[in-house]
């Protein structure tokens, strides 16, 4: 009778050492060996007369063990099944004594595990008849042909494999909406908060002192699977007094079985076809996140160029949805909420000096293809609702995709209203290495106020291409031409009449031209070429022309760029170029870099130094900044100083040249009342948040995110990725309280969209304990199994012990009861109480700080 044991080198390792190693090794039940093995006889374990080793005939074997729950890694066909990850599992001998005469470990599955898995359910009525419960063992081996199970005792890892013949043939990526996550019930706000004060001479334009605020909040209530929704803005200037806006404010919930949303409210109607237009009412459309990627077929890039420390705003519909300070140089705004999917987008560009620049930058995605058989549509019934002046007629609009043959996707659309009726038909087609193009039409009838009746027609197509050998991406290539006497839904119902010489002169679309293209060239850098010209029918222009180049070298970052607007708000364009270079200075400061910028525009030309950095843990931010012009001013410079933390992102700077000074700072983060209390965090994602917590465990390190870390009641918010994909939660649990033991450092959670998931980790407060046991003063058998008596904790304590009768134990309170059993008869356990104020004697291994104490086993 022999056992795989670790060979221990007593004249090397240190007694507790070498003690430590062998329990967490045995103990755990989760560490491989990586050390060598050998065999010997299970006599050389025995110490106590009359006793072997505990169970060492069951243990002899190598593929047999206990019989108990043990925490897994659920594999299927030899891999990870991601969309379950660890789980509990019942394990109890094989009965048939095919299986070595019952010595096999075999786990309880379910009706939820197998349909987990993926199984094939309605082809096994004997499975199907376990509907949704959790209690009943089934014989999926004896059920499915071929199936089995494999328990990889070392590794914590069962292996369950079943052919694929019984597996549903599941896209690539799909995740079984059973375990998609609602997440919890909350109120919670994400805001955004800005503030700057502007003070100048004469000579600036300015004379005096203007104070600007603004304030975004995403406001959020959600019960089960409903989502209740609020974006509002404030904003408050010396030019313009204290303006509550609120921008929309919706009821949404998911109806899975269809893959579609329901909204009722405040909202925005899709885009795909026909402009989007703000509306109150009602919509059901399909949702492309809920597919898996493989199934699946754009808030927009903002790119400018800023001359100074400038404040930059963004407007859509006449509401300000996005507002920031930005440093000198080219500038990227990435991480926009538009207020609906399409559309124009009005950017504002205030410098320091108090100059404004705008620009407008247009927005769409083109038609998605589908797949064969596939059918996307969107219903939506409401009111126009707009800030500005106007009628607000109720309307109707559908779109509907179709999926073809041969990558062919049709598609149609319709909105009628009052005094407006539109109708669209399209085709869009992947045409393989040609890429892929849309084609499409809409015919239009308006009536205006007290005028004719006005019929006309817009064509468009678009087209997006990747070109793999060249590194080209033509991302968006569009064209848009209409009829003069063509009008959108907005136009009909923001303007009175026709012959509106203004609306004529700035608004009434001819032809629109947009492309956003880059090309990468690998070692020596990439290029990015935007574009959109709008030409009106009075034959008036409004143009957008933006294009760089970025590069490094070693670590060396260096870019051009320049950028044409030309506003019809504004009597002159701009054309600015600019050029920077930025070099680590890590050598002297850890994180740190120095940059130049230099930029030119209407003949006056800047430059600027900046010296900037982050703490190792990317916490707080700096940059300092120093500006010289070969036109009045002549001269500025800025600082500014940012923090990440747990609760809120804060941000300050200062600014000046030879006529203003200015003021910026920034505070944004959320607010979320929950179940557990109220937590503050940084700014919550729009598709999805999950709130972690580690029971009684504060101040523990979440590395989804930067300077995340559980608050006092053990609560911390993390923003998250993808509705309706996996998200994998770690903490770091280097550092810990040396009484907080937490039991698992991943979790995963899959929320839905809009979701607030609820991820525990289980925790162990109190005493590690190093523990010598001793039954009649000699010490307990070798696999003796140790739990904990009264343990309420959702993961029980359960040890091994190991040799001379060492069993190691977190989470020990100062007083307590062990329970031993190291065999099927009542001879073959015992009781051990403690207190641990009687030693409290301290050994320091160097990964831990643990008592040893050695307790009779009564």
């Amino acid at each position: 009778m022999e056992l795989h044991v670790i060979r221990t080198m007593t004249n090397i390792i240190p007694k507790y050492t070498r003690a430590i190693f062998h329990i967490l090794f045995i103990g755990s039940l989760t560490c491989k060996a990586e050390a060598e093995q050998f065999r010997y006889s299970s006599r050389f374990l025995e110490n106590m007369s009359g006793n072997e080793a505990a169970s060492l005939a069951l243990l002899s074997d190598d593929s047999a063990q206990l019989p108990g729950n043990y925490r897994v890694t659920i594999y299927l066909n030899g891999k990870p099944v991601d969309t379950i990850g660890k789980k509990n599992i019942e394990f109890s001998y094989a009965p048939d004594a095919s299986e070595k005469a019952g010595k096999k470990l075999f786990p309880c599955v379910n009706y939820t595990l197998l349909k987990q898995l993926g199984v094939m359910i309605s082809k096994y009525p004997e499975i199907a008849k376990f509907n949704d419960d959790e209690n009943t063992c089934i014989a999926y081996n004896k059920i499915i042909a071929d199936a089995s199970a494999t328990f990889h005792f070392e590794d914590q890892i069962l292996d369950i494999s079943i052919p694929q013949i019984a597996l549903d043939n599941k896209p690539r990526g799909y995740i079984d909406p059973s375990l998609w996550d609602e997440g919890i019930a909350a109120l919670f706000t994400s805001y955004n908060f800005t503030g700057s004060q502007y003070s100048g001479d004469k000579s600036s334009g300015m004379d005096g002192e203007n104070n600007n605020y603004y304030l975004n909040m995403r406001n959020g209530l959600n019960l089960g699977a409903w989502r209740l929704r609020n974006y509002s803005t404030w904003q408050k200037s010396n030019e313009q007094k204290s303006s509550y806006d609120s921008i929309n404010s919706y009821l949404q919930r998911d109806i899975t079985p269809l893959r579609s949303s329901f909204i009722m409210g405040q909202y925005n109607s899709p885009s795909v076809i026909f402009n989007s237009v703000q509306y109150n009412g009602i919509q059901l459309s399909s949702d492309d996140d809920m597919y898996p990627d493989s199934e699946r077929g754009f808030a927009p890039t903002i790119r400018g160029i800023a001359q100074s420390n400038a404040q930059v705003t963004v407007k859509q519909g006449g509401y300000t949805i996005y507002q920031a300070n930005v440093g000198a140089g080219a500038f990227e705004i990435n991480d926009l909420y538009p207020s609906s999917g399409g559309g124009n987008l009005d950017v504002i560009i205030k410098e320091a000096d108090g100059t404004e620049r705008k620009f407008t930058q247009p927005f769409a995605s083109i038609p998605a293809l589908i797949r064969e058989k596939h059918i996307r549509y969107s219903v939506v019934l409401g009111e126009y609702r707009s800030n500005y002046q106007g009628d607000r007629p109720k309307f109707v609009q559908q779109e509907l995709f179709w999926g073809l043959k041969h990558g062919i996707t049709v598609y149609e659309g319709m909105q009628l209203a009052e005094r407006y009726k539109a109708v669209a038909l399209g085709i869009g087609s992947n045409l393989g290495l040609l890429g892929a193009l849309s084609v499409d039409a809409t015919w239009a009838k308006t009536l205006f106020k007290n005028s004719a009746e006005y019929t006309g027609q817009s064509y468009r197509f678009l087209y997006a291409k990747t070109f793999p050998g060249t590194g080209t991406n033509l991302q968006i290539l569009g064209y848009r031409y209409s009829t003069k006497n063509f009008y959108t839904l907005q136009e009909s119902a923001e303007y009175d009449s026709a012959d509106s010489s203004y609306y004529q002169d700035n608004y009434h679309l001819r032809s629109q031209l947009q492309g956003n293209i880059t090309q990468n060239f690998n070692d020596i850098g990439s290029i990015y070429l935007n574009f959109n010209r709008q030409q009106y029918w009075n034959n008036k222009t409004q143009d957008l022309f933006q294009m760089g180049w970025n590069s490094y070298i070693k670590n060396i970052s260096y870019g051009l760029s320049y950028s044409y607007s030309k506003s019809n708000d504004y009597d002159r364009s701009d054309n600015i170029f600019s050029f920077e270079v930025s070099i680590p200075t890590s050598i002297l400061l850890a994180n740190s870099y120095t940059s130049y910028n230099m930029s030119t525009n209407h003949g006056q030309t800047r430059q600027q130094i900046s010296v900037g950095g982050t703490t190792n843990d990317n916490s707080v931010n700096y940059n300092v900044q120093q500006t010289y012009i070969d036109d009045d001013p002549g001269y500025g410079g800025y600082a500014s100083l940012g923090y990440t933390g747990s609760a809120l992102n804060a941000s300050a700077g200062y600014g000046y040249d030879a006529h203003t000074h200015n003021y910026n700072y920034n505070l944004e983060g959320s607010i979320m009342a929950h179940s557990g209390g109220i937590t503050l965090g940084q700014p919550l994602n729009e598709s999805n948040n999950i709130l972690v917590h580690t029971p009684d465990a504060a101040d523990v390190m979440i590395i989804n995110g930067t300077n995340i870390h559980t608050d006092r009641f053990g609560y911390a918010i993390v923003p998250g990725s993808a509705s309706y994909r996996m998200t994998n939660i770690t903490l770091d649990t280097r550092g810990l309280n040396e009484k907080i033991d937490i039991l698992e450092s991943q979790k995963q959670a899959i929320p839905t969209k809009g979701a607030i998931a609820y991820v525990e980790f289980p925790t162990r407060i109190g005493n590690r304990v190093l523990m010598t046991l001793l039954y009649k003063n000699k010490p307990l058998p070798f696999g003796a199994i140790v739990t904990l008596e009264n343990d309420t904790a959702k993961e029980p304590l359960s040890s091994v012990v190991g040799d001379d009768g060492q069993v190691w134990l977190t989470g020990l309170q100062e007083k307590g009861a062990l329970s031993v059993q190291w065999g099927g008869s009542a001879a073959e356990k015992c009781r051990a109480p403690y207190d641990l104020h009687l030693s409290l004697a301290k050994e320091q291994s160097q990964q831990t700080t643990f008592i040893s104490k050695t307790q009779e086993c009564l």
